[in-house]
Formats: structure tokens, C-alpha cells, sequence
């Protein structure tokens, strides 16, 4: 493949990248303060990738070109190249960890031990551009050779993306993650286009596809956090009512066995005077301190989601009713708890109604959303407090 198509395809990778970037940006600005700061890894990987292929596309043209200081410019243009593949990956490890497990906590355990080997590449690759050569050379005619050891950032990268797939399927197996199950399936096989752009490249000196591969996988990426943004309450960052209807469309359907599927229709009680005494903007943070709640309380894989203005769902399977009267009791636990902290002006109360299914059972989700709001009304009438 000559040098032209390479440039041709970077600039088109790069053309990809940055549309992305601009219409991905606009969603993680307007909601940057729910979900959108969980996904700064992922712009981070959209500018790392254009900045790699944007070094490739560099790197070509310098090569062979012979003028005051175009050698230095080449050596530098390599360095920073190879040592942004470290990064990249290393970015993905963390990205992949962050959407795991919900936040930043376990990314921050790991973060110094993950780093190791990308400052590694970065030394290596300086030393190769300006002292030693380690990865490659760049000869007096200012022509790139690499050596026999360039497969060094192609072993750092697969290591970082078999680890992150190994993750991935702990995560799944062990049922540890908040992901929906089609984002997990899209994180696992995310390395496998850049790996074989690596393999290829590995194999035939002079085609360059690797990065193009990895913006593949970002475009897979980006259209499943698209799609999740139209399930996504973007106020309080749990799913809408599309998607509560959708989950439970699905779990009523595949029910078998001894389980008991269960939903919670959940209130805000008193929501009005919240707004009306202390103004809407603390009414939006009294829905997300109970969309809080309600992730800090029930099971990971359970479904939480806003449904109305200050009507909240809450759904699961447990074996027995006792299991799930004691997610019930959980949840107003945890809200005695937060009243008796007194870290805001008002009372948080929350009228909860429940109602069951069986796998020998026959009830439209119709059904099973009247019995609950009978019980949730029936639960209502405590005074806001002071």
C-alpha cells in the first residue's frame, strides 16, 4: 500500500473522529453533570486516536525528506507516535474499568500499577528517536528502519486490551458490573479491529491500519452510547421510561422457574412544596439525590428508573418475597438515613407500592403497574415536616 493511500485513509479516519467528537461533545456539555463526566475517557480516546493518526499521517511525509531539521522533527514525530500507542491503550484499560464498575474509585487503585508500562514505551521511544535505537532508527538520509524489537508496542497493546477483555468477562460472570449487557458485549470486542490493523501491520512493513481499526471500534462504541442516551433520564442519569418498559417487556417474557419478579412504583412525596418552598432547582437535586438513593440501596442487577417527574421505578428478581420486602425496607432505611444527616433544607419522604409476578402467573405489565400505584397511594399521607 503506497504512502498516498495511508494519508488518504488517515485524513477519512480523522474526518470520522472529529464529527464524532463535535456531536458527542454537545451531549457530554449538556449533561455533564450526571453521566457525562463518566465519558471524558472516551473523548479523551477520540483525541488520542486523531492525534495518532495524525502523527502517522506526518511520519510519511517526513520520511525521506531531507532538509534543516527534518531529521530532529522525524525523530520527535516517532517518539511522540509510539508513545501515544501506550497511552491509547492505556486510556481503553481505564474507560473500560470506569464503565464497569460505575466510577472512578476502583480506575484510582489501579492507575499507578496500569501506568507502568506506558511511561516504559515512553522512554524507549524517546531513546530510539535521539539515543539509542530500541524500536526503530532514523538513518543520515532521514529514512525510518525499524528493528527487530518493534514489536515491543504491539505486545503492550494487546497485553492492555486482552486485560481489558479479561475484565470484561469477570465483570460479567461474576455479575459485579452496572452495564447493560449489549455496552459489555461492545467492550469486549472493541480491541479486536485495532489488533488485527496490528496484525496486518505486523505482518506487511508500509501498511499502516491499526488506528484506523480503533476508529471502528469508537464509531461501535459511539452509536451504543448514543442509543443509551435515548433510554437515558438526563436529569438524574438512570434509564427513562422507554427503557423501563422495554426491561420489563423482556423480563416478563423470559420468566421461568421459582423466581419472583417484583417492581416498585416509587413517589416523591410532598415533590410540589419542595419546589414551591425552596425553588426547582433544589426539587432536580431532591430527584437525583433519590435516583442516588436508589443505585446506593438496591442490587447492581436491578433496574432503576425515572418514569414521570417524581415517580421513580424500581424492578428485580428475587427468589422469595422476604428477600424483596427486605429491598423495601432497605430503601427506607436509606432514607431515614439521609434525613438524619440534615444536609439539606427538606425532608425526603418516598411512598413506595409493590407488585409481584410469577412464572405460573398471567399479568400485563398494565396490570402490575395498577397494583402497585394501589399500594403506593395507600402509603401516601405523611406530613413534609419541617
Amino acid at each position: 500500500m503506497s504512502y498516498i493511500m495511508n494519508l488518504v485513509m488517515n485524513a477519512t479516519s480523522i474526518a470520522v473522529l472529529v464529527l464524532i467528537l463535535f456531536n458527542f461533545g454537545q451531549y457530554h456539555y449538556n449533561i455533564r453533570r450526571t453521566k457525562g463526566r463518566n465519558n471524558q475517557l472516551f473523548i479523551s480516546m477520540i483525541l488520542t486516536n486523531i492525534s495518532l493518526l495524525a502523527l502517522d499521517s506526518i511520519t510519511w511525509i517526513l520520511n525521506g525528506l531531507t532538509f534543516p531539521g527534518a531529521r530532529f522533527l522525524h525523530g520527535l514525530s516517532m517518539a511522540v507516535y509510539y508513545s501515544l500507542q501506550g497511552v491509547m491503550s492505556f486510556i481503553w484499560l481505564l474507560y473500560v474499568e470506569q464503565k464497569l464498575y460505575g466510577g472512578p474509585r476502583h480506575v484510582r487503585r489501579h492507575f499507578l500499577w496500569f501506568a507502568l508500562p506506558v511511561v516504559a514505551l515512553i522512554v524507549i521511544s524517546v531513546s530510539s528517536s535521539f539515543f539509542k535505537p530500541m524500536l526503530y532508527w532514523i538513518d543520515e538520509k532521514n529514512l525510518y528502519h525499524r528493528t527487530s524489537y518493534f514489536w515491543v508496542p504491539l505486545l503492550l497493546t494487546g497485553a492492555y486490551a486482552v486485560y481489558s477483555m479479561a475484565m470484561v468477562i469477570y465483570a460479567h460472570k461474576k455479575s459485579i458490573s452496572v452495564l447493560p449487557q449489549p455496552l459489555m458485549r461492545f467492550l469486549f470486542a472493541y480491541p479486536f479491529p485495532p489488533l488485527f490493523g496490528a496484525l496486518i501491520q505486523w505482518m506487511f512493513y508500509g501498511v499502516s491500519i491499526i488506528w484506523t481499526g480503533s476508529v471502528i471500534s469508537l464509531l461501535i462504541i459511539y452509536i451504543n452510547l448514543q442509543n443509551d442516551k435515548v433510554t437515558t433520564d438526563a436529569l438524574t442519569g438512570i434509564s427513562n421510561r422507554r427503557s423501563y418498559e422495554s426491561y420489563m417487556s423482556r423480563r416478563m417474557s423470559t420468566l421461568r422457574g421459582d423466581g419472583i419478579l417484583f417492581l416498585f412504583m416509587i413517589d416523591v412525596d410532598h415533590f410540589k412544596q419542595i419546589n414551591d418552598r425552596w425553588g426547582h432547582n433544589v426539587g432536580d437535586e431532591a430527584l437525583k439525590q433519590t435516583a442516588e438513593l436508589l443505585k446506593g440501596t438496591v442490587s447492581r442487577n436491578d433496574f432503576i428508573g425515572r418514569v414521570g417527574g417524581d415517580e421513580f421505578v424500581v424492578c428485580g428478581e428475587r427468589d422469595k418475597i422476604a428477600d424483596i420486602e427486605q429491598v423495601l425496607v432497605g430503601i427506607y432505611q436509606a432514607v431515614d438515613r439521609f434525613n438524619d444527616d440534615r444536609l439539606v433544607p427538606y425532608r425526603l419522604q418516598l411512598s413506595i407500592g409493590c407488585s409481584t409476578l410469577r412464572s405460573d402467573e398471567n399479568k400485563t405489565l398494565m396490570q402490575m403497574q395498577r397494583e402497585a400505584d394501589h399500594t403506593m397511594y395507600a402509603a401516601k399521607g405523611t406530613p413534609l415536616g419541617d
